[in-house]
C-alpha cells in the first residue's frame, strides 16, 4: 500500500536558480512592445518549467534487486552504520536478493544502483532542522541522509521513511516477526525529493525492558517457585531489550532540545541531609526526614535509617529560597550546555512540608483536607526557580509536575512564560481533558510535555480494550494545546492484542498532523488478505467494550482501576455489598451446616424401631429453628462488618 509522501515540494533545479524567474508568484510580465521576443521566451520557459517538473518529480523508476547497493561515505559513524545495516536488511526481505554494502570509493560509476547514506543529494545545501531527514530518489541513485548530530539520527529516520513510504515496510512489533515487507522482485520507486521533521521535540514510549548484566534475584517460595521455570533467561531477556529499542528507534522514537523533566531530588536526601536538613520538608510526623513505608521491601540498618524508596520519595520544603539556590548551584556548571532546569517534585502522594511558609503558599477551599490541591505552592517554587536562572542564561526553562498533589490547575498563582508543566492527566472523559487544558492555559501554560501516567489503567494484561483511537484523541488534544514532547509511561508488551494501540501511539507521536486511520489502515495492511478480519476484531473491542461499556463508566472505574481496568472489570460491582454479603454469609454458612449435621443424625443413629439413639429431632425442625435467628444475626453482623471496614479504610488501616 502506498501513501502519499510528506513534502512532495517540487525544488527548482540548479540549472535555473538566478535566472530572474518568480518563483511562487506570477511576477511583473508587463507587455512592453519593445522586448516582445523576451516576454514570450520567458513565458514559454516558465511552461516548460511547470510541465517537466512535475513529471520528473513523478517517474517511475524501476531496479532489479540483484543492482542495489549501499554506499557508506567515506566517514562514517554508528547512526550511518545502522541505517546501512537496516537498508540492507530490509532490501534484501523485498527482493530476495543479496546486497551489497561499499563506501563512496569502492562504489564506481555503472556498479548497480546506488543508495547513498549519510550525504545530501546533489545541489541540496539546505541547512536541516535539528532532526530532519530527507530522501531523494533519481534515475542515477537514491539518496538518504539527516541530521545526525548529537542525539539525533536522521540518516536512519530516512531510511525508515524510505523503506516506509516506497516499499510499504510495516514494523507492527518488535523483533523479525513483527517486520513485514512486501516482495517485489524489482524496486519501482518514484522519482522526487521527501523529508520528514517530527513537531514533537520529544518521542518516548517507554517498553519497560532494559539490558542487563545479570536476572534479579528472587525470593519465591512455595507453590510459586514451581513458575520460575517461565522466567526468560538472561539472553532472551537482553534480546527483548534489543528488539523493543530496535522497533522504536524504527517508529522515529527520540528527541533533541527537549524540557528536563522526571523526579528531580531523589538523591538530595543523600547529599544534604546531613548539611541542610532546611531544604525537606516539616512532615506529619514534626519532622525533616522521609515519611517511613509501613511496610518496607528493604530493611533498614543503624546506618541507613531509611530505605532507598523512602530516600527518593522525600518532599522539599519549596518556600526555603535556599532550595532555589541550591538547583542553580547544581545548573550553573552546565548552564551553557542547556537551557532546561528540573524543579519537578519526588514521587507519591505523601510527606509533604506543613511547615507555615509553605502552607501559606497554598490556596486550599473551605474544608478541604490537607494534600488536595498543592499547585500553586509548586507554581511559585517553579516561578522563583524560572526568575533565578534567566538571570544566568535569559532563554531559560523551568519544568514542573502537573501531577498527583499539582494536577489541577493553580488558583491563585499563574506560570512565568518559561515555565513548562509535565503532565500527567488522570482525566478520560475528552470535555473534562479540554476543560483540565483551558484552565492550566488560563494559568499561563503554553508549553507542555505529556507524560501519561496511565500504564496503571492501560495495563492490559491479554486483554484488548479497544482504546487506541481514545488515546489518539488523547494525544491530538494535548498537540492543539501545546504539548512538544511526548513520554508514555508505558506499554506492556501483549502484541498481538494491543500491537494496534502501541503503533497507532507511535505513529501519533512521529507525525500527530496524520488521522487515525492512516495510522489504523498501515497497520492493516501487514496483514495482507486478513486485514478486514483483523480490522473487524479490533472494532469490536473498540465498539463493544470500550465505547458501550468502559467509556461510559470511566468515572466509575476510575477510581478502582489500580492497577488496571482490567482489575477494575473482575472486581465486584459494589465493595460495600460485597462486605455485607460475605459478614451475612460467615454467619448463616455455618448455622445451615450445623443444622444439617444435627437434623442429620436421626438418620444415621437411631434404634432398630427407629427411635433416635441421641438427637431426636429431623430436618423439618432444625433447619428452621437454627437458620432463621441466624438470618437476624447475619444482618446484624453486616451492617457491624460495613461500618468497621469504613472506619478501618477512612485511617487507611486497610487497603481502599
Amino acid at each position: 500500500m502506498k501513501f502519499p509522501p510528506k513534502d512532495q515540494k517540487c525544488l527548482i533545479p540548479k540549472t535555473f536558480r538566478g535566472a530572474g524567474f518568480p518563483i511562487g508568484k506570477v511576477g511583473n510580465l508587463r507587455a512592453s512592445a519593445q522586448r516582445p521576443m523576451k516576454i514570450l521566451a520567458s513565458v514559454f520557459l516558465l511552461l516548460l518549467l511547470a510541465l517537466a517538473a512535475p513529471a520528473a518529480r513523478g517517474e517511475r523508476i524501476e531496479i532489479a534487486g540483484r543492482d542495489c547497493l549501499v554506499v557508506l561515505p567515506a566517514e562514517t559513524n554508528a547512526v550511518t552504520e545502522t541505517a546501512a545495516r537496516e537498508l540492507q536488511q530490509h532490501l534484501r526481505l523485498v527482493t530476495g536478493q543479496p546486497v551489497a554494502v561499499t563506501n563512496a570509493a569502492a562504489a564506481g560509476a555503472g556498479s548497480g544502483y546506488p543508495f547513498f547514506l549519510g550525504v545530501p543529494a546533489p545541489g541540496d545545501a539546505r541547512p536541516l532542522a535539528p532532526e530532519e531527514a530527507r530522501w531523494e530518489i533519481t534515475p542515477r541513485g537514491a539518496w538518504l541522509w539527516g541530521n545526525d548530530g548529537r542525539g539525533r539520527s536522521g540518516t536512519q529516520d530516512a531510511v525508515y521513511g524510505f523503506l516506509e513510504e516506497e516499499l510499504g515496510v510495516r514494523w507492527i512489533e518488535p523483533g523479525d516477526f513483527g517486520v513485514v515487507a512486501p516482495t517485489q522482485a524489482s524496486l519501482t520507486l518514484t522519482a522526487g525529493r521527501r523529508r520528514w521533521v517530527p513537531e514533537m521535540k520529544l518521542r518516548k514510549i517507554r517498553l519497560r525492558d532494559r539490558p542487563m548484566a545479570a536476572l534479579p534475584t528472587l525470593n519465591i517460595t512455595g507453590d510459586l517457585a514451581l513458575f520460575d521455570g517461565f522466567r526468560r533467561s538472561l539472553e532472551e531477556q537482553n534480546q527483548d531489550a534489543h528488539e523493543g529499542r530496535l522497533w522504536q528507534q524504527r517508529m522515529r522514537m527520540g528527541g533533541v532540545d527537549y524540557p528536563n523533566y522526571g523526579h528531580a531530588f531523589t538523591k538530595w536526601w543523600d547529599r544534604f541531609h546531613a548539611t541542610h536538613p532546611d531544604y525537606f520538608a516539616l512532615t506529619h510526623l514534626g519532622k525533616r526526614e522521609p515519611t517511613p513505608d509501613p511496610r518496607p521491601v528493604e530493611a533498614r540498618t543503624a546506618d541507613a535509617p531509611f530505605t532507598v524508596r523512602e530516600r527518593s520519595f522525600v518532599k522539599l520544603c519549596v518556600s526555603n529560597p535556599k532550595v532555589v539556590e541550591q538547583i542553580l548551584q547544581d545548573w550553573r556548571p552546565k548552564a551553557a550546555a542547556t537551557r532546561f532546569l528540573n524543579a519537578c517534585e519526588n514521587d507519591m502522594p505523601y510527606g509533604f512540608c506543613r511547615c507555615a511558609n509553605c502552607r501559606q503558599l497554598d490556596a486550599p477551599k473551605t474544608g478541604e483536607r490537607f494534600g488536595a490541591h498543592l499547585t500553586d505552592r509548586y507554581v511559585w517554587f517553579a516561578n522563583q526557580t524560572a526568575r533565578a536562572a534567566r538571570k544566568l542564561r535569559p532563554d531559560a526553562v523551568v519544568t514542573m509536575y502537573a501531577y498527583a498533589h499539582a494536577e489541577q490547575p493553580p488558583r491563585r498563582e499563574k506560570l512565568d512564560p518559561n515555565v513548562v508543566i509535565a503532565v500527567a492527566p488522570t482525566a478520560f472523559d475528552l470535555r473534562e481533558l479540554a476543560r483540565w487544558f483551558d484552565e492550566w492555559r488560563a494559568a499561563g501554560a503554553t508549553a507542555m510535555v505529556i507524560r501519561p501516567n496511565l500504564h496503571w489503567y492501560y495495563a492490559t494484561l491479554p486483554l484488548p480494550l479497544g482504546h487506541e483511537k481514545q488515546m489518539f484523541d488523547v494525544f491530538q488534544l494535548a498537540v492543539k494545546y501545546g504539548c512538544v514532547a511526548a513520554d508514555f509511561d508505558s506499554i506492556k508488551r501483549n502484541w498481538p492484542t494491543t500491537g494496534l494501540f502501541n503503533y497507532v501511539l507511535a505513529k501519533t507521536m512521529s507525525d500527530p498532523s496524520q488521522p487515525f486511520e492512516r495510522w489504523e489502515e498501515q497497520y492493516l495492511s501487514a496483514f495482507g488478505s486478513a486485514a478486514e478480519d483483523v480490522k473487524a476484531y479490533h472494532r469490536y473491542w473498540r465498539n463493544e467494550l470500550w465505547e458501550k461499556r468502559l467509556a461510559p463508566s470511566l468515572e466509575k472505574l476510575a477510581p478502582s482501576a489500580r492497577p488496571n481496568f482490567c482489575a477494575a472489570l473482575l472486581r465486584r460491582l459494589n465493595e460495600t455489598a460485597a462486605v455485607a454479603v460475605a459478614a451475612w454469609v460467615s454467619v448463616v454458612l455455618p448455622g445451615f451446616l450445623v443444622a444439617l449435621a444435627l437434623g442429620l443424625q436421626p438418620l444415621i443413629a437411631h434404634k432398630e424401631d427407629g427411635t433416635p439413639l441421641f438427637f431426636p429431632f429431623g430436618f423439618a425442625i432444625t433447619l428452621p429453628a437454627v437458620l432463621v435467628p441466624h438470618l437476624f444475626i447475619g444482618a446484624g453482623e453486616a451492617v457491624l462488618t460495613v461500618l468497621v471496614w469504613r472506619f478501618a479504610r477512612a485511617r487507611k488501616w486497610c487497603a481502599a
